[in-house]
C-alpha cells in the first residue's frame, strides 16, 4: 500500500468555528492567493528534494515560515510528519482527533486532496506561540515525496488580516460617514429613508446598521426582525462577540473595521464580512452607525 504525505502551510483566522463555517466558500482574497503560489512552490520542491526538503521548510524567518506562516506534513494514515511551528506534533497520530468544534479536519485535508487534488479545508488550529484555537483557512495540494502519493498545503488565519483597502471598502466608509451626517441631522426620522431597497442606502448585500451602545439594534434594513432586539452576549458562528467588537470600536477610536461571520440577505448560512462601524448620536443617544461586504 503506498504511503501518502501531506504538507499544509499555514497562515491565521478566528476562534471557535461552528459547523456551518464548513459551508463557506474557499477564500478569494489576496492573501490566499499567496497562499496558493507559496504551496505550489512547495509542492514543486517536494517533488524534486522530497522528504530532504524538510529541514528547509523547518528554518524561522524563510519564506516557508514567517509569522503565522509555516508548513507542515502529514502522511494520509494521519501520521504527522512535519509541523515547523509545532515540532512536538511531529511523530504522532492523528486519526478519530478533531479540533475544537469536534471537525476531523485530517480527515478533510486528505478527502480534499484525493477528490479534487487540490482545494481550502477550514478549521481551528492554535497560532504559533498560543494553546487557544484561532480559525484558519488551510490549501492542501496533492504531490508524490520520494515516488510515493502525498499532499502539500497552506493557511492563514482570517483574524489576522489587516482593515480591508478595496475599492469597495472605501465605498462603503464614505457610505456610513453619509449616513451619520443624515442621522446626525434627522435622527430616527431618517430610518424609513435608509430601509428602502435598491437606494442608495440598500442595495444588493450593502445596507446599514444601526445600534445604540447597550447593543439594542435600532435598524438593520436587511434583517428587520433584529430590530428591537438587544445582542448583549451573542456571538457568530466562530463564537465571537462582534456586537461587542462594534461597540469597542465606537467607543474607542470613533471609527473603524471589524471582521465577523454574518449571513447574506436571504440566506441562513454565516459568510465572512468587514463592517466599518462609525459613532453616532442617535436623537442624542450615544450609538454607532454601520455597513460592511462580503469579501468571499
Amino acid at each position: 500500500m503506498f504511503k501518502h504525505v501531506l504538507v499544509c502551510t499555514a497562515f491565521v483566522i478566528m476562534a471557535v468555528v461552528n459547523p456551518a463555517i464548513a459551508q463557506q466558500s474557499a477564500p478569494t482574497s489576496e492573501k490566499a492567493k499567496q497562499i496558493e503560489v507559496l504551496v505550489n512552490k512547495a509542492a514543486a520542491l517536494i517533488e524534486s528534494k522530497g522528504k530532504a526538503a524538510f529541514p528547509e521548510f523547518r528554518k524561522e524567518g524563510s519564506e516557508w515560515w514567517f509569522g503565522e506562516t509555516y508548513l507542515f506534513a502529514y502522511d494520509l494514515k494521519l501520521n504527522v510528519l512535519l509541523v515547523a511551528a509545532f515540532p512536538q506534533n511531529e511523530g504522532k497520530n492523528q486519526t478519530g482527533k478533531t479540533d475544537a468544534n469536534g471537525k476531523l479536519y485530517h480527515d478533510e485535508f486528505v478527502k480534499t486532496v484525493q477528490s479534487k487534488g487540490a482545494g481550502w479545508v477550514n478549521y481551528m488550529f492554535p497560532k504559533p506561540g498560543q494553546t487557544q484555537p484561532s480559525q484558519k483557512w488551510g490549501y492542501v495540494k496533492a504531490v508524490n515525496i520520494d515516488g510515493t502519493a502525498g499532499l502539500v498545503g497552506a493557511g492563514f488565519y482570517p483574524d489576522s488580516l489587516s482593515a480591508p483597502t478595496s475599492e469597495k471598502a472605501k465605498q462603503i466608509e464614505e457610505l456610513v460617514s453619509k449616513a451619520a451626517a443624515l442621522i446626525e441631522s434627522k435622527g430616527k426620522a431618517s430610518f424609513p429613508e435608509l430601509r428602502k431597497k435598491d437606494t442608495q442606502w440598500f442595495s444588493g448585500d450593502t445596507y446599514l446598521f444601526v445600534y445604540d451602545l447597550k447593543s439594542n439594534v435600532l435598524l438593520n434594513a436587511a434583517f428587520p426582525e433584529r430590530e428591537g432586539t438587544n445582542t448583549t452576549g451573542q456571538k457568530d458562528a466562530n463564537g465571537k462577540l462582534f456586537h461587542h467588537d462594534f461597540i469597542q470600536m465606537a467607543e474607542s477610536k470613533g471609527s473603524g473595521w471589524v471582521d465577523y461571520m454574518f449571513p447574506k440577505p436571504g440566506q441562513t448560512q454565516p459568510s465572512q464580512k468587514w463592517a466599518y462601524v462609525k459613532a453616532v448620536k442617535v436623537d442624542g443617544v450615544p450609538s454607532l452607525v454601520a455597513s460592511g461586504f462580503y469579501p468571499e
